[in-house]
């Protein structure tokens, strides 16, 4: 049965029991809850947080979303530093960090950057997976992140503006003060080890044009599958 249905279920049925609970004893229950799904992987069993239906989605649909992503990791080895741009609640953060793989998470949303830290705790990878809450961009400086839908496991938000990737704009739920740095200043600034490769999934950036400067060899491998929707 798919993760979304159980979800539903058990929520529905929890929503009968706890009708006639005393109020202090359902916010006990609801802060017990906390939802962790398990999925099965070429990595092993992994452990996500999945307080919502959209991040349930995303981790019913790991293996499908970006099957190159997945192809790709096996190819890692243990000495390598993977950077994670744009990592979302950090599904293929934890998939290399369970490869071995140093792995760099760049996450500036701030819901989305606490089920990520919250989904290397729950895989014991603090050892692999570093969680870094701020944007990556063409300019080191402060402004808005727009942030098109307030919920956990969001995406299509955007440094700077309120444009998606095809520049259409879009009318955003809240704006999030934020800082960006451009990739080398990861190195030379904040004194990241260089990576060997850089995922990237930032909306509306061209990955190529800007936050990449005079960077060293690396491998690179942008979102593969921009138009997988829910």
């Amino acid at each position: 049965m798919k993760i979304k249905q159980l979800l539903k279920e058990m929520f529905y049925n929890l929503d009968l029991k706890v009708v006639n609970i005393k109020p202090h004893l359902k916010l006990e229950l609801y802060e017990k809850m906390a939802p962790i799904f398990n999925k099965i992987t070429p990595f092993g069993k992994l452990n996500f947080s999945c307080p919502n239906s959209l991040t349930c989605w995303r981790v019913d649909t790991l293996l499908e979303k970006e099957p190159d992503t997945i192809d790709w990791i096996p190819s890692f080895k243990e000495c390598n530093i993977l950077y994670d741009i744009g990592a979302n609640i950090g599904l293929y953060s934890i998939c290399a960090g369970k490869k071995g793989v140093a792995v760099f998470a760049v996450e500036p949303e701030s819901q989305n950057y606490a089920l990520l830290n919250q989904n290397i705790f729950s895989n014991n990878l603090h050892n692999k997976v570093t969680g870094y809450n701020f944007a990556i961009s063409n300019l080191k400086k402060s402004d808005k992140l727009y942030i098109k839908n307030m919920t956990y496991g969001g995406a299509l938000n955007n440094f700077g503006h309120n444009e998606d990737f095809n520049k259409n704009v879009f009318n955003e739920e809240f704006q999030q003060e934020s800082i960006s740095y451009f990739v080398d200043n990861l190195i030379e600034v904040l004194s990241f080890p260089t990576p060997t490769y850089i995922k990237i999934d930032v909306d509306g950036l061209e990955a190529k044009n800007g936050p990449f400067k005079d960077i060293f060899n690396f491998t690179f491998s942008r979102e593969s599958n921009n138009s997988y929707t829910l």
